[in-house]
């Protein structure tokens, strides 16, 4: 598939997502031990119900095992966000970070 059409895929699947208010934008993601139970907290205080997709610049190696083991959540880095992983998830948990580098993308 071209990446012209990739792109405009994605910014489809996005615009689809913020419609909906499916689309959550926090200020930063990080913690300095791995903790499964304090990012389930988290996802409850977001009021994120359903499966949810976590997009980050450059997830640590902490985050990504804090969000691991809970059932229907995902870590993707910014890099590889496509619309079927988009899509595919009822929310989409973003940090500041990740939005503005998402918009460069989009905008190219």
């Amino acid at each position: 598939m071209p990446v012209r059409m990739r792109r405009e895929a994605l910014k489809s699947a996005l615009l689809s997502k913020l419609i909906d208010n499916q689309v959550t934008i926090i200020d930063q993601l990080e913690y300095e031990r791995p903790k499964t139970k304090r990012f389930a907290t988290a996802l409850k205080n977001l009021k994120v119900a359903g499966s949810c997709l976590v997009s980050l610049t450059n997830p640590a190696d902490s985050v990504v095992k804090s969000i691991r083991n809970i059932d229907r959540v995902r870590v993707l880095p910014s890099r590889m966000l496509n619309a079927y992983e988009v899509l595919k998830y009822k929310t989409l948990l973003l940090t500041q970070e990740t939005a503005e580098k998402i918009a460069e993308v989009v905008h190219a």
